[in-house]
């Protein structure tokens, strides 16, 4: 008999009380610190979604707005950009630049913008422990502006939070 979610085990007065369930721990997420940033981006072919918090120094008003970024399966180099922002929604396909190992840099330009249309997005997975304690995998900034005259300004903060990753398929994959 439970009562109370705990039942009572043994013949004595002074036996311990014990939970009728016994609840596992979750198994602890591996370090995605280091790893490569188009793999983990490319990882399961899912839309992996950027979290994008403001800068201070932005003169602009800037909406809270994620983007979405999905790797193309033909070309290893370009990504179908989302940006939405509430209900408005622009998307574009955009360049992903590899640097090095564990960083990389999406460069794109959204057409029927027509301030700061074209962005540099910079993400690396070489995060700091707080940011690792937080739950993000991947973090970097963003840059607005206009290409043809080369004025960028970061406008925000860019982080892409952890996920349940399986430790074998992430170095497998």
């Amino acid at each position: 008999m439970c009562e109370d979610k705990e039942e009572v085990r043994g013949a004595g007065e002074g036996s311990p009380r014990v939970p009728c369930w016994r609840r596992r721990a979750p198994a602890p997420l591996p370090d995605t610190r280091g790893l490569c940033c188009a793999k983990l981006l490319r990882k399961n072919g899912k839309p992996k979604k950027v979290l994008l918090f403001p800068e201070e120094g932005w003169a602009r008003s800037a909406s809270s707005s994620y983007w979405t970024l999905q790797p193309s399966w033909w070309r290893r180099e370009r990504c179908k950009v989302v940006e939405v922002a509430g209900t408005r929604r622009h998307s574009t396909h955009a360049r992903m630049v590899a640097s090095g190992g564990n960083a990389v840099h999406v460069v794109g330009t959204f057409k029927h913008m027509g301030t700061d249309a074209d962005f540099k997005l910079y993400l690396t997975t070489n995060v700091t422990q707080a940011d690792f304690n937080m739950g993000y995998t991947m973090t970097g900034t963003l840059e607005r502006g206009c290409r043809s005259t080369n004025t960028f300004q970061v406008t925000h903060f860019a982080v892409l939070r952890r996920c349940d990753h399986d430790a074998t398929h992430l170095k497998n994959a």
